[in-house]
């Protein structure tokens, strides 16, 4: 009876280890990675693998989380983590040979991205277009009148916090503006990082209505003069994606907004060329043309 209980102890375990050989899935799953459009490079842990779609064996170990890269000409990069999900094979291996409960939740087998044109500040147009006049934004406009009234400018660029943001151009508007405004010494940025700490320390909220006590407060602890508030919004839906871009320049001192920028895009997406393509754009409601993140009259 003891030999009988030892032989059917021996025969579960190796039915249960065969099982486990034959699923193939307790240890690894084959991930294939596909993106829209296609045709983009995918690196996992910074080791390509191929342009998708691509293929890699990737464990299911519980320790396993690769960082995963798609990167293709033209388009924002994309980063991430696998998306995973549960092994119900070695769930219920696991049950009986609890080691597998080590590989219970492993990546899905279909890994997707989509990967939007490349940003400068702005949705870029595929083609640079007979450019009209330049526009000056009522940003720029004002911060060169109060730079050439001999007032010095302290500026810090902020997201707004109560925005759906997604790709926010911060530093983008940043650079644009140091390159425009750099070289005048009565010019000058307030570190962002410190700023957020401040922001956080006294919880200000930059959307709707700003708190003139809360603002004032936050200039005397960071040291800025003035404050770039960046609302930025997409939203894609049906093959059409819709860009917001609004920004409010702020005097810290009195509270108010003494500029105000919106731009808003509109573009369909063209399945057989893989692009978005811009159908509409406007600046303060007025019809624009946008290129390398400048804004343009429409001749």
């Amino acid at each position: 009876m003891i030999h009988a209980l030892g032989r059917l102890s021996r025969l579960l375990i190796a039915g249960l280890l065969t099982i486990a050989l034959l699923t193939g899935c307790v240890s690894a799953t084959n991930v294939t990675f596909e993106s829209n459009p296609p045709g983009a490079a995918v690196y996992v842990d910074g080791r390509p693998i191929g342009e998708t779609p691509a293929t890699e064996r990737i464990s299911n170990g519980i320790w396993s989380d690769p960082a995963i890269r798609m990167e293709l000409d033209g388009h924002e990069p994309e980063s991430g983590s696998l998306d995973k999900e549960l092994k119900v094979a070695n769930l219920i291996i696991g049950i009986f040979f609890w080691p597998a409960l080590l590989w219970v939740y492993g990546p899905d087998a279909e890994q997707y991205a989509r990967l939007y044109p490349t940003a400068a500040g702005t949705e870029v147009e595929r083609a640079r277009p007979d450019a009209g006049e330049l526009v000056p934004t009522q940003v720029s406009t004002s911060l060169s009148r109060i730079l050439g009234s001999g007032t010095s400018v302290r500026l810090t660029v902020v997201e707004d916090a109560g925005a759906e943001t997604s790709g926010s151009p911060v530093d983008a508007i940043g650079a644009a503006l140091l390159e425009e405004f750099g070289d005048d010494p009565l010019f000058s940025f307030v570190d962002r990082d410190a700023t957020r700490e401040i922001l956080d320390e006294i919880e200000f909220q930059q959307s709707g209505l700003v708190d003139r006590s809360q603002l004032s407060e936050y200039g005397r602890m960071s040291g800025a003069t003035h404050l770039l508030v960046v609302t930025y919004e997409r939203s894609e839906n049906d093959g059409v994606l819709t860009v917001s871009d609004r920004r409010r320049l702020l005097q810290i001192e009195t509270g108010n907004v003494i500029a105000t920028d919106v731009i808003q895009i509109t573009l369909l997406w063209n399945a057989s060329s893989g692009v978005y393509e811009v159908v509409s754009s406007t600046y303060n409601n007025r019809p624009v043309r946008i290129v390398d993140g400048r804004i343009y009259t429409i001749e």
